[in-house]
């Protein structure tokens, strides 16, 4: 069988979008590595959905997020079958409504698919709100997998919810904010609004004076209310990115990275961290969390003890943006304040580092 020639579509490749992709690979790596280990002689598979796929390429060759998590899942087969006696496999589940694109990336998968042979790719043409049941009747549990949720509108929150519904999805959405705030405070678009969040209290935001920002916050809010009343979920994980375009102070949309354990959230955080392109103006949003202390002393009130990645988890439900450093560091601070009594996970000299399942206790007073 002849390989077929390869053409890059027409898409543009703008800087955010590079950014945005950064981030995809690094999380896709580390989320593989960290979830992907096969047992010796047995099979692991993860999953990953691209709802919103696009043509595969964009203009220049460079690859979309399709081709993109075809090669790291190549790359992953590769590390596990060196690292360890079991088989790794990421198996990819491509989305795209729109029949020339469909056929555009159609393509672009047939090319992807000779140079990563052990990635499997099942494409779906037509909208990804008529696939969900088809795909995860597809995804055995307890598999895990990825939903990258990537549209060029708003992404209506029910779906967002239907997806947590399943105990071992995490969810990464591109949240159109800047195109969302333009038109939020519009009269014609109340009923749309109010569909689409499925809540009217959105209203408050419309005299906010960095309403673009406070629209994102409001949004994993509801999500994390949302889960709460539709699931009884009440470990949900929200964690805000900026991405600006370059040379640009203000953001073109928000990626909000959903999930439901402090180790998914860490590794995010070490994702958004390690993205090269425009990172000196990617910080999640510029406020000061001063809470995280009392945040540590709340948690532990209620369980008596934790461990420290398993504290930060609860933190990070109310508190999104505080980094793994900064939950650490409190901790230490307490500890040294009298507050917190930390003991070692495994014996060792500790001096002042924290592993994550080192476990703090609450000091009485």
């Amino acid at each position: 069988m002849a390989i077929p020639k390869r053409r890059p579509d027409q898409q543009l490749y703008p800087s955010h979008t590079r950014y945005k992709h950064d981030v995809l690979s690094n999380y896709l790596r580390l989320w593989g590595r960290i979830l992907g280990r096969p047992r010796p002689d047995r099979q692991r598979i993860l999953h990953y959905v691209d709802c919103f796929a696009g043509p595969g390429r964009h203009e220049g060759d460079y690859p979309g997020s399709p081709v993109i998590a075809m090669e790291i899942g190549q790359e992953l087969h590769e590390y596990h079958e060196a690292n360890s006696k079991g088989d790794f496999f990421l198996e990819c589940h491509f989305v795209e409504k729109d029949k020339k694109t469909y056929e555009e990336l159609r393509w672009n998968l047939e090319i992807a698919g000779y140079d990563f042979p052990e990635v499997s790719a099942n494409k779906y043409h037509s909208p990804f709100e008529d696939h969900i049941d088809d795909i995860f009747t597809e995804i055995h549990d307890p598999q895990p997998a990825l939903v990258f949720l990537d549209p060029y509108r708003f992404m209506d929150i029910g779906t967002v919810i239907r997806l947590l519904g399943r105990r071992w999805n995490e969810i990464l959405i591109t949240f159109m904010s800047r195109d969302g705030n333009r038109f939020l405070g519009v009269a014609t678009n109340e009923n749309m609004w109010d569909a689409r969040l499925r809540t009217g209290s959105w209203r408050q935001l419309l005299n906010s004076p960095h309403r673009q920002e406070e629209f994102a916050r409001f949004y994993g809010r509801e999500i994390q209310e949302q889960a709460q009343e539709e699931w009884g979920i009440e470990d949900v994980l929200v964690f805000p990115i900026n991405v600006r375009a370059y040379g640009r102070r203000a953001n073109v949309y928000h990626l909000i990275h959903v999930s439901r354990h402090p180790k998914a959230r860490l590794a995010m955080e070490q994702a958004v961290a390690q993205a090269d392109l425009l990172w000196q103006e990617q910080e999640s949003f510029p406020l000061l969390d001063r809470g995280v202390e009392e945040a540590v002393l709340q948690a532990l009130r209620g369980n008596g003890s934790l461990g420290c990645l398993e504290l930060a988890g609860h933190v990070w439900r109310d508190h999104w943006n505080v980094s793994w450093g900064e939950v650490k560091q409190a901790i230490l601070d307490l500890e040294g304040s009298g507050y917190v009594d930390v003991r070692p996970y495994k014996p060792r000299k500790r001096r002042t580092g924290l592993l994550e399942k080192d476990r703090v206790f609450l000091r009485e007073r």
